[in-house]
């Protein structure tokens, strides 16, 4: 069984755990607080929303989120998630917010991982939702089979689980984590499962067996955001403090520790194409790295809210980073070797 991830694999998983801790440790409130973003490749762009108080859940009601037609974004079309058979809402409604994306490979149907460890699917031809299982915890990352059969999620409780969707059951656990599992990835075939989490490693799990096959240490970083490369020979982290990390699964060593501007970063993609790139946000800058050496082909430095760039994703169609922050979503032009600025989407 072959996995994809949000853009081209799966879905926010950094942006929900960044922009909830921000929201944790007090930061000023913000009228939107995206938390969570995800492509699709119909075209449609699903933005997470944390639940806000500060106006009266005016903007932010519980388990809200919104949905951009990339072909003629002239907004958002805001969603609230209704309460299907079998889900009993938190009574914290905090813990009702919507923190991890995925839309199905087929298109239309969207998986939704929210605070409080439930894990829903949305289908959008006809409004309805389905509880499929839940974590003890804040869900952190969730990715789809290339079938649309399966579902895989990380949670702030330290298990990965893979979820049937139609029987609505838990089918495997890939290991527990001592702490939390903050990012999920799978290799292009789909044989693959990497997992960053706490305390300080990147696990390495057989799909189909679920055996895990391999342990990466961070070496003292916090693994944030991960991704393999086109081959799945090497795993690339996005690590704290302003870390790329890179490894070779031939021999499990690191082969380059590159240094991330202003702190970050905060999320990783590997870029697909002969060139093998990948590209990291954080802070206020966007870079590009050559895969294989590691050395920095393009940055550009953007101005943005005090939240900074929390999550991206790659549209490969259009060559388009949509970089996301506390209150927008930036567009960005991906060349060979420069990064351009194009605009906001509308909010």
């Amino acid at each position: 069984m072959t996995y994809v991830q949000a853009s081209t694999l799966v879905v926010g998983v950094v942006a929900s755990s960044i922009a909830w801790a921000g929201n944790v440790f007090g930061d000023a409130p913000s009228s939107i607080n995206y938390s969570a973003v995800a492509i699709g490749s119909d075209n449609r762009l699903a933005i997470g929303f944390l639940a806000d108080a500060s106006l009266g859940f005016q903007l932010n009601p519980p388990g809200s989120f919104g949905i951009i037609d990339l072909k003629t974004p002239q907004g958002i079309l805001r969603k609230r998630i209704k309460k299907p058979a079998g889900i009993s809402f938190s009574p914290l409604v905090d813990h009702q917010s919507v923190t991890a994306l995925a839309w199905s490979p087929h298109g239309g149907v969207l998986g939704i991982g929210k605070h409080d460890g439930e894990v829903l699917i949305w289908n959008e031809q006809t409004d309805s939702y389905q509880l499929i299982g839940k974590h003890a915890r804040c869900v952190r990352g969730i990715l789809w089979a290339q079938d649309g059969r399966w579902v895989i999620t990380a949670s702030d409780d330290g298990r990965v689980i893979a979820w049937d969707v139609e029987k609505r059951e838990r089918r495997r656990v890939y290991g527990d984590f001592q702490v939390t599992a903050l990012s999920l990835a799978v290799s292009q075939d789909g044989r693959q499962l990497a997992v960053a989490g706490m305390p300080g490693e990147v696990l390495i799990f057989d799909v189909a067996s679920g055996e895990r096959v391999a342990k990466l240490p961070a070496e003292n970083l916090l693994p944030i955001s991960v991704a393999f490369d086109q081959k799945g020979k090497r795993v690339f982290c996005a690590c704290t403090p302003g870390r790329i990390v890179a490894w070779s699964l031939e021999d499990r060593r690191i082969i380059a520790k590159p240094f991330f501007p202003n702190g970050g970063p905060g999320s990783i993609q590997f870029l697909p194409g002969e060139s093998g790139r990948i590209v990291g946000v954080g802070g206020n800058s966007v870079e590009i790295w050559d895969a294989t050496t590691m050395k920095s082909i393009a940055q550009i430095s953007l101005e943005v809210s005090t939240s900074g760039l929390l999550d991206c994703v790659y549209d490969s169609a259009r060559q388009r980073l949509y970089a996301m922050t506390r209150d927008e979503i930036i567009v960005i032009a991906v060349g060979e070797t420069e990064l351009s600025r194009i605009e906001t989407l509308p909010k």
